[in-house]
């Protein structure tokens, strides 16, 4: 039995956590720019947002490479 979500996400998961967070870096730095916080502010969000949403998404990842060595043949 195939899986190609599983395949897609244990071949390019960590890649797609990078994207992830540098996605969610850029949305917060944007949203509390048009806020009306400073620039300290704006390097603050970006900063612990991207690394949250990294750190996130790269367990997700990790764990879809484990379910996928448990699942599928080599």
């Amino acid at each position: 039995m195939r899986y190609p979500a599983i395949e897609f996400v244990a071949l390019h998961g960590r890649k797609l956590a990078v994207a992830v967070g540098a996605l969610a870096a850029l949305l917060a730095a944007l949203h509390v720019t048009l806020s009306g916080f400073g620039p300290v502010a704006t390097v603050i969000a970006g900063m612990v947002s991207g690394a949250a949403g990294w750190a996130l998404a790269r367990v997700g990842a990790e764990i879809v490479e484990l379910i996928a060595e448990t699942l599928m043949p080599h």
